[in-house]
């Protein structure tokens, strides 16, 4: 393969590595989020309160 498709494929690889992991974090907030506070989810998973409450509230 020539190195512009490789570097073209390694480039989708790693975006779909990074969607499935934000995918992953985004479920792994909504399951705690179903008995844990805003805020505890933010200390027990270490993630700023704002992006646990972005994510709360896009999937009201």
């Amino acid at each position: 393969m020539c190195n512009l498709s490789e570097s073209i494929e390694q480039r989708g690889i790693e975006k779909g590595v990074q969607q499935g992991t934000q995918q992953g974090i985004q479920q792994m907030v909504l399951n705690a989020l179903q008995s844990n506070s805003i805020e505890d989810v933010s200390r027990i998973l270490l993630l700023p309160i704002e992006k646990v409450e972005k994510i709360a509230n896009e999937n009201k």
